[in-house]
């Protein structure tokens, strides 16, 4: 007999990250980890603190699954725009806080011997778009266990394993 296939979709940010997981196809469990801001801008520390914590966090819910596959984590994209946000009419220059978190819970689950795959986030929406739109619709049975998914964290999280599963549709050995 052979053991379930087990994927993980991370999407990382600093005020919330999510963390979905599929056993053979279906959504068996989802989780959003948060954090809170010290102050209205984050500093280097406080992101290096709590892109810390977030990423304890991942591995900590990693370690309770057994024979975990791969996990898929939404790489960081520059979506440009950064720069237009201003408070005081100045720019606010925090397009730093993503890419941080992402290295931090990257290098966390990289160096516990996880098969880890980065994926840009415009490829993976553009294939699940559709997806992400009915579930923020609350239309649910697109995907197996699909009502687990309550914020667009762990919708964003799903799409990625999802692209995951699609990319490595093959023949698996049993184990």
């Amino acid at each position: 007999m052979s053991r379930p296939r087990i994927v993980v979709g991370i999407d990382p940010g600093l005020e919330s990250t999510a963390l979905v997981v599929f056993t053979d196809g279906r959504i068996t469990d989802a989780c959003t980890f948060t954090t809170k801001a010290r102050g209205p801008r984050p500093d280097f520390a406080s992101v290096i603190e709590r892109g810390s914590s977030q990423a304890q966090r991942v591995v900590e819910a990693l370690s309770e699954i057994e024979h975990v596959d791969a996990v898929a984590i939404e790489e960081y994209e520059d979506f440009g725009g950064g720069h237009l946000r201003t408070r005081n009419n100045k720019p606010i220059p925090l397009r730093w806080t993503t890419p941080a978190v992402c290295a931090l819970i990257g290098a966390q689950v990289d160096a516990l011997g996880y098969a880890v795959t980065w994926q840009r986030p415009s490829l993976v929406m553009a294939h699940y778009r559709e997806y992400k739109a009915r579930w923020a619709a609350k239309q649910f049975g697109i995907v197996p266990g699909d009502e687990l998914l309550t914020n667009d964290h762990t919708r964003s999280a799903a799409c990625h394993a999802l692209a995951w599963i699609a990319a490595n549709r093959t023949e698996r050995s049993t184990t």
